[in-house]
């Protein structure tokens, strides 16, 4: 196990590279130029704050009214998190929900500032085209014990529109 972590830690993850094949589109974000020194500080700020990340607390997701996966819910969901990731996506990849910054984010449960401050704009429900289908990435478990139903329709609409909305399938004559 010591063996796999030392192996990842120093082999990094481009996620520009496996994103973009190595080009990094200019409308989409702006590139800062870090120097090594900086980048080791933001890495290590960024490993500090994964140490606070909620453990099962229960937040508010601003919904996309226009994206299919939301279909019939409103424009808000109470959300379950339990995970020390914070996912940023990139065209093409659709954010159907994010955490947006509001007094009003955190719902119930521990959310610490630091948590806070990672989480704000960030995606909890992305849609991904892959080939003929597509990946649907929730940033945490949409029907835990099957508390919230506005989660749980995320999932539903995922499992019964996907295939329709999202995905092409050819049908063999």
């Amino acid at each position: 196990m010591a063996a796999i972590k030392e192996t990842y830690q120093n082999n990094p993850v481009d996620s520009i590279k496996i994103w973009n094949d190595g080009s990094i589109p200019s409308d989409s974000f702006q590139v800062k130029t870090v120097s090594e020194e900086q980048l080791k500080l933001i890495q290590k700020q960024d490993e500090f704050e994964r140490l606070f990340h909620p453990r099962g607390a229960i937040l508010r997701a601003t919904l996309d009214p226009d994206h299919w996966i939301t279909f019939e819910i409103g424009s808000e969901v109470p959300v379950i998190l339990n995970t020390d990731y914070a996912y940023i996506a990139i065209d093409p990849v659709q954010t159907a929900a994010r955490f947006i910054n509001s007094p009003s984010l955190r719902l119930s449960g521990l959310l610490w500032p630091e948590a806070k401050k990672r989480l704000v704009n960030s995606e909890y429900l992305t849609v991904e085209k892959l080939g003929k289908g597509q990946v649907i990435l929730f940033a945490g478990d949409p029907f835990f014990r099957a508390y919230f139903h506005g989660s749980a329709r995320l999932l539903i609409n995922s499992i019964l529109l996907g295939l329709g909305m999202g995905s092409y399938i050819s049908i063999p004559w």
